[in-house]
C-alpha cells in the first residue's frame, strides 16, 4: 500500500511539474505572438497612412490643375469641370477623414477602417486613372 501512494504521489508531482512548465511556454508563446501581431498592425498603418498621403498629392495637383482649366474654359465647358472639381474636393475631404481614421486606429478596429480606406482608395485611384486616361486620348497619346 505504501508503494501504491508513493508512486502516485510521484505521478501527482511530475504531473504537478510537466502543467507548469507548459503554462510558462503557453505564456511565452502568446506574448510573443501579441508582439508579433501590434508589430504587423503598427507597419500596415503606417504603409496606409503613407498611401493616403501620396493619394493626397496627387488630388491635391487635380485639384490645382482644374481651378487653372476652369480659368480659362469657355461657357461650354465650364459646368464639367465644376463638377469635376467638386468631386475632386469631396475626395480632398475623404482622404483627410481617412488620415485622422487612421491616426486614431486601434488594433481592435482596424478591419472596419482598413474596409473603408480600400474602398475610399479605390474609387479615388479610378478616377485618377480615368482623368488621366481621358487626358492622355484628347492629346494624342496612346495609353496602354
Amino acid at each position: 500500500m505504501k508503494t501504491i501512494k508513493f508512486f502516485s504521489f510521484a505521478m501527482l508531482l511530475s504531473l504537478a511539474w510537466v502543467s507548469c512548465k507548459d503554462a510558462s511556454t503557453a505564456t511565452t508563446e502568446t506574448a510573443t505572438a501579441e508582439v508579433l501581431a501590434d508589430s504587423v498592425f503598427t507597419a500596415t498603418k503606417t504603409v496606409f497612412a503613407g498611401n493616403i498621403s501620396a493619394m493626397q498629392q496627387a488630388v491635391d495637383a487635380k485639384v490645382a490643375e482644374l481651378e487653372a482649366s476652369l480659368a480659362t474654359a469657355t461657357d461650354a465647358t465650364k459646368a464639367g469641370i465644376t463638377t469635376e472639381l467638386e468631386s475632386y474636393k469631396k475626395y480632398q475631404a475623404d482622404l483627410q477623414a481617412g488620415s485622422t481614421k487612421v491616426a486614431e486606429a486601434t488594433a481592435e478596429n482596424w478591419a472596419a477602417v482598413s474596409a473603408e480606406l480600400e474602398t475610399v482608395h479605390s474609387t479615388i485611384k479610378t478616377a485618377l486613372a480615368g482623368s488621366a486616361a481621358a487626358a492622355a486620348t484628347t492629346s494624342g497619346q496612346l495609353v496602354k
